[in-house]
């Protein structure tokens, strides 16, 4: 049994309680301030009865709550609660039924979902939502009991509500106006409370909205619970803003809520103009689907959606209802307004006038009048309106040349002057209209491709068909305007973004079909339009990336021509345009890729210059400007990268210092734009495990072991976050074998083992989810090796042997796959190289003469130019001998 103590101080640890054995002076002394303990109540693990129902909602690799319980750990535990069940979860929180130990309630806790390795923007995002609900005491909102934290996980514990939420009630069925205006009353008060404490909530819907039955609930013939017998509460304010906060959460242009009931400022990322009416809007839309049985806008897909609530006006409740009374119709629609000015000026007016509704009084808000609905149409419809207006011109002036017949040439020659007149206004009005939607499609495209929204947890997959939806709109906009340049060039701006998602999700044929039709349309414009830069520009960055993705499928020979074109462009518009930093800086890019490419077919001169060129442009742009974001970055993520090139070579002295100063670098981002920590932490955790390689390699042990559990850390965190982005798992795999590396340094072969297991484990499960990346495979083979060496260092030869099998048989089916004459052709002789090492030792010496024999054969079908090619023919020979 164990018991939880507190101090005065706040501080809680556990001390065992055996039997009846005294406890000790020391234990009831706090551990962290030395104060007095108050005696708490033991607390027994988690019944196993649940243990199945935890690990179906598990995450693979997690240390979570689950894993503990059927692992018999006992932690999955909040002091003075019992965990009954899950209730749900979303992207950031899962929420528990429990039972209070004490007072015997139910209650519902809310946990981060990542547990003790929840980010700062979890945990800043969970502990905003908390003080938000803090604040509220309503009926209609759901209450907040106890905020707290359980080993290391924050939690609080809130209001249980046992009757669903309105979205699971809501089945298509219009509900009767007056019943709907009934239950939408108190909801309405209940916001316009939150507003008074300056609070907006940002995601109002019909699941967040939980029902609870009072105690006069009724039941309908259907054998449901009337709608009016059943109390609203609202819930979920994580997306909550303050308005007195200057310091949100949400950046400016991110788009936050749920489209069919986000308000148009808020589906056009305008975060600035989201205030009280952006909640009423929402209001209006839980009204309309009470009323009509559908939300006021619904799309195939959520960028349908979005582009729905930004430019189309919501169809009249009576006609999809027609029994709808006016009078609720009119309230609706002025919640629905797209100007947030002509909605209520608050969620209060809107239930007064709900109020009179239900009492037969007259309501304030006004119907849309003739007028206002033919402005509107207009606006909506421009060129019919222009035309429209042409022939009501023209008969008006044929009426006046019947009635004053000597003005007739006048007015004729004025009528084709004004008929040219509105065909032209006609004509730029039709191209300000496409604009505005190429802009509000590239609003969302970039903001959804932006690496910034990257790093939401889980959402890889949701990015990639947005970004699909997007291309269909732009392949829509070209049937319009097939010649027009700029709708030709975003065309190919959005296949590249589309080819970014592929790649992070590893997919890299996908990746390579949408760069390839990218490169398609960047290549006709900038043969079209020599003069314009920019399409030069998209290009040159097109076929860097192009080259990348053929890099990560060992197709050097095609990757290339394609880094050296990008080259020639890039130079080209130094050149040509020598103040144009964006174009200096392009430049460092691409031989910072180039020099990747160098480096992988082992063209280290080459690359060494590459890397170093780049440097020395960002270092220039840094003196010469100002030191933005990006550009910093992009410095500290190529120091980082050359570093890494001359750990590799045992440059050690020299990959040190620039490793240290990618580090300085990249922590001084992380603190001057916390925003954007999510664009850093991945290339820290990199700088700072090859920093802790470096310092295994030159024997500095607590150097080595800080930054290497450092970088290791966050890429587990990473890698839980992301399950489908592959690369934050592949390095946490590069971690592990690094730890193993220190851990045989250090003489704790039992921890070297269990760190390449792992390293095996993460390494086999990308290579059979993404076996078109080479990298995984080759990796997996280097660690089978050093796990194979660690097994004939303990003498365990027959599983030595037995790893090198795996090893060779992985590279012989790769082996057509790989370029003939590239560097990774010698990985394929060393694996045959050490198993046949290991067959002689167990004196398999036949067998171990044909390993030898079929390592010298496939050598001698190598490029002899090619650095190390004779060297490994000769040490052949010599093991055969």
């Amino acid at each position: 049994m164990i018991e939880r103590l507190v101090c005065a101080c706040g501080h809680e640890w556990d001390i065992p309680v055996h039997g009846d054995a005294e406890t000790t002076e020391a234990s009831l002394r706090c551990p962290k301030c030395d104060g007095q303990a108050r005696r708490g109540h033991a607390r027994p693990s988690l019944s196993s009865d649940f243990a199945p129902t935890l690990a179906h909602f598990s995450q693979p690799g997690e240390t979570d709550y689950a894993s503990s319980v059927q692992n018999g750990a006992g932690d999955f535990n909040v002091y003075g609660y019992d965990i009954v069940r899950e209730l749900g979860r979303g992207g950031m929180g899962v929420v528990y039924l429990a039972r209070h130990q004490k007072l015997g309630r139910l209650v519902a806790l809310k946990m981060v979902l990542a547990g003790v390795h929840a980010g700062a923007t979890a945990r800043t995002r969970f502990q905003a939502e908390a003080a938000a609900v803090a604040r509220l005491q309503h009926p209609n909102i759901v209450q907040l009991f106890e905020v707290g934290e359980s080993d290391g996980r924050p939690f609080f514990c809130l209001e249980y509500i046992d009757g669903g939420s309105l979205a699971e009630r809501l089945d298509g069925t219009p509900v009767p106006a007056r019943d709907a205006a009934e239950f939408m009353i108190p909801l309405a008060r209940a916001v316009h409370a939150a507003h008074r404490q300056d609070l907006i909530h940002r995601d109002l819907k019909p699941g967040n909205i939980l029902l609870r039955k009072k105690s006069d609930a009724k039941v309908d013939a259907a054998g449901r619970v009337v709608l009016t017998t059943l109390e609203p509460k609202i819930t979920d304010f994580g997306l909550a803003k303050n308005l007195e906060d200057a310091s949100s959460n949400t950046q400016t242009g991110t788009v936050l809520g749920t489209p069919s009931y986000m308000a148009p400022e808020q589906a056009g990322g305008h975060s600035r103009l989201i205030g009280p009416t952006t909640d009423v809007y929402a209001l209006g839309a839980i009204l309309y689907e009470l009323l009509t049985g559908r939300p006021p806008f619904r799309g195939e897909t959520p960028l349908d959606t979005v582009l729905q609530v930004m430019s189309n006006e919501p169809v009249k409740p009576s006609v999809l209802q027609p029994k709808c009374p006016r009078d609720i119709e009119t309230i609706c629609l002025k919640c629905l307004e797209k100007d947030p000015r002509k909605r209520y000026s608050s969620a209060e007016a809107l239930a007064d006038d709900l109020q009179r509704f239900i009492n037969n009084e007259p309501i304030l808000a006004r119907a849309i009048g003739p007028m206002g609905r033919t402005v509107r149409w207009a606006r909506r419809h421009p060129g019919v309106a222009s035309l429209l207006s042409l022939i009501a011109f023209l008969l008006t002036a044929g009426f006046v040349v019947v009635l004053l017949l000597w003005q007739r040439a006048e007015l004729d020659r004025q009528a084709a002057i004004d008929g040219r007149q509105q065909a032209a206004r006609q004509e730029r009005r039709a191209r300000a209209n496409l604009a505005k939607a190429i802009e509000a499609v590239d609003r969302m495209l970039t903001r959804v491709a932006d690496e910034r929204l990257a790093y939401v947890p889980q959402f890889e997959e949701e990015r990639r068909k947005i970004l699909e939806d997007a291309v269909r709109f732009y392949h829509s906009f070209l049937d319009q305007e097939e010649t027009d340049p700029v709708m030709r060039a975003e065309m190919g701006r959005a296949y590249f973004r589309l080819g970014k998602v592929f790649m992070t999700l590893g997919k890299h044929q996908d990746a390579q079909a949408s760069y390839l039709q990218a490169q398609k349309f960047q290549e006709d414009l900038a043969r079209e339009f020599p003069t314009e830069p920019s399409h030069r520009a998209d290009l040159a960055l097109t076929l860097a990336y192009l080259g990348e993705s053929y890099r990560s499928v060992a197709k050097v020979i095609e990757a290339d021509p394609l880094y050296q074109r990008a080259l020639e462009l890039v130079e080209s518009l130094v050149r040509d345009f020598p103040g144009d930093r964006s174009y200096r800086q392009l430049l460092a890019e691409v031989l910072q890729r180039q020099g990747r490419h160098f480096f992988q077919t082992r063209r280290l001169e080459q690359a060494q210059n590459s890397f170093e060129r780049g440097l020395v442009e960002l270092n220039a742009l840094l003196k010469d400007g100002a030191a933005e974001f990006k550009l910093r970055l992009q410095y500290g993520e190529s120091l980082a990268f050359l570093g890494f090139f001359q750990q590799n070579l045992r440059q050690h002295e020299a990959a040190e210092r620039n490793l240290k100063l990618a580090i300085q670098e990249l922590e001084s981002l992380m603190k001057e734009f916390p925003d954007h920590q999510r664009d850093v932490e991945a290339k820290l955790a990199d700088a700072r495990l090859n920093l802790g390689v470096v310092y295994t390699a030159t024997n500095r042990s607590s150097e080595a072991d800080a930054y290497l559990m450092q970088g290791l850390n966050k890429y587990k965190e990473l890698a839980r976050e992301y399950p489908k982005a592959p690369i934050y798992m592949f390095h946490l795999a590069r971690g592990q074998q690094s730890i193993a590396l220190r851990k045989r340094q250090s003489d704790k072969p039992e921890e070297a083992e269990a760190a390449l297991k792992s390293a095996v484990a993460a390494l086999e499960q990308l290579d059979r989810e993404h076996p078109e990346a080479f990298y995984h495979g080759l990796t997996l083979r280097q660690c089978y090796r050093e796990l194979g060496q660690h097994y004939a260092g303990q003498k365990k030869l027959d599983l030595a042997e037995e790893l090198y099998r795996k090893a060779v048989a992985h590279a012989e089916q790769d082996e057509p796959t790989l370029p003939k004459n590239s560097p990774v052709q010698f990985e394929i002789d060393q694996n045959r190289l050490v198993l046949a090492r290991t067959l002689a030792a167990r004196g398999k010496h036949a067998e171990s003469l044909q390993q030898l024999d079929a390592a010298l054969n496939h050598n001698r079908t190598l490029e002899r130019k090619m650095p190390g090619v004779e060297m490994q023919y000769q040490n052949l020979r010599m093991h055969k001998a």
